[in-house]
């Protein structure tokens, strides 16, 4: 018996490849969410880092008395999380100045999350 006129509808091949469309199309959105979630992951760890290193800088310039060139490290605790800071006064070639970097980094890791440069007069 040949198929009846004035159906309405898909074919099997039409719907397979419909589906293999829409699989491809939700792997691809996945794809972009989970790069969303790791790049808001990245940005609050470089913040939050970014804080610990201000608030080191603040003590340094705030409270010179006993800070000679030199380098100095400690841990400090912000938003539940450990942080290991690293503070390095250096001379310049201004015998008047020096140099202050702070590199802030999570606690268990080598690679720098954040690193804050000043200068200022020697106390």
């Amino acid at each position: 018996m040949a198929g009846r006129t004035g159906e309405v509808g898909f074919t099997l091949v039409e719907m397979l490849v419909a589906l293999a469309i829409l699989g491809i199309a939700l792997v691809a959105l996945l794809n972009a969410v989970g790069e969303n979630v790791r790049a808001a992951g990245s940005i609050r760890q470089s913040l939050l880092a970014g804080i610990v290193a201000e608030n080191r800088m603040v003590e340094t310039i705030a409270i010179p008395d006993g800070q000679q060139a030199g380098t100095d490290s400690d841990e400090a605790d912000l938003a539940g999380q450990k942080w290991v800071w690293r503070r390095e006064i250096l001379p310049t070639l201004d015998p008047t100045m020096q140099r202050i970097e702070i590199t802030v980094m999570p606690q268990g890791q080598e690679t720098p999350a954040a690193r804050l440069t000043a200068f200022r007069a020697k106390p």
